[in-house]
């Protein structure tokens, strides 16, 4: 039963134990805290974070727009494909991944069959139980907030979160627990926008209104803009070192496939790339005690 297997490696987020359970909720060893089990999800979240997610109902209503996508595997955004790519570089044979804010399932469709485990964590129940008809008994989905710490420590080897960072209030939160419970030199993949010109806020304007994008709309979940060095900045300070980074050209952004190849030609030889890039990815390792 999955339902077991979770329990060796999931915490409660109130005090750090194990869990119990019965057929319809977890229970925790400790506090007696108890979560919720819905189609054979647990929900590890407080009903204060309920009522609140209730309330904003940003996840939900973003997911229950592209429910037909998750299903039939369509409209995959284009950077999921350069994810693919780097991640393949990794060595994900029978690992166990945690794919952190993943809920749309695009990177998790082309990896579970290489791997041990295959952990999804997302705030969205309605792509979750989009994701359950994977049928893969290594697929594993909780629904639950990446900034609380839920996993026991050093059970994972790879971490990864795409295009997730920036929508978090504390991203280093996250940062954090997933250094907590990646192995002794494990891997944390991640991808997020970042600006590295000047005067970001003329440049987001101008490319939001280029996009036709509702600026605050936007603004709601996009919570932070990153640079390259703030976000090294952020992996250095909770203890992870680069090992690995690549800039996404922005021309990504606007689907002139027909211009991309030649695009990136001179984009991968151009002393500007950090500064052409939309996104930008990048594999870190856990660092050892110092």
């Amino acid at each position: 039963m999955k339902i077991q297997e979770l329990l060796s490696f999931l915490r409660c987020p109130s005090c750090y134990s194990s869990f119990n359970h019965d057929k319809n909720c977890l229970i925790c060893s400790n506090c007696n805290e108890r979560y919720p089990i819905i189609d054979d999800i647990p929900i590890i979240l407080t009903n204060e974070e309920i009522k609140d997610a209730e309330i904003k109902k940003i996840y939900e209503e973003l997911y229950t727009n592209v429910k037909e996508d998750i299903r039939e595997q369509k409209n995959v955004p284009s950077h999921c494909f350069d994810d693919l790519r780097e991640i393949e570089n990794l060595n994900i044979k029978n690992k166990v991944i945690v794919d952190a804010g993943g809920g749309r399932g695009f990177i998790a469709n082309n990896l579970v069959d290489d791997v041990n485990k295959y952990i999804i964590v997302d705030l969205s129940l309605t792509a979750l139980k989009e994701l359950k008809r994977m049928e893969k008994d290594n697929l594993f989905l909780i629904c639950g907030d990446i900034q609380k710490n839920i996993f026991s420590k050093e059970f994972a080897d790879i971490v990864i979160c795409t295009a997730v960072l920036e929508h978090l209030e504390d991203p280093n939160k996250a940062l954090n627990n997933f250094k907590n419970f990646l192995k002794e030199d494990g891997e944390l993949y991640i991808q997020v926008p970042v600006i590295n010109l000047p005067f970001k806020e003329i440049f987001l304007y101008i490319f939001r209104k280029i996009k036709k994008r509702d600026i605050e709309e936007v603004k709601k979940i996009h919570l932070r803009v990153y640079s390259t060095k703030s976000i090294i900045n952020d992996l250095n300070s909770v203890g992870f070192s680069i090992s690995y980074l690549n800039y996404i050209p922005i021309i990504k952004e606007f689907n002139l496939t027909r211009l991309e190849h030649i695009f990136y030609l001179l984009f991968n030889r151009s002393l500007l790339k950090k500064y052409l890039a939309s996104s930008i990815q990048v594999t870190s390792e856990k660092r050892g005690m110092e």
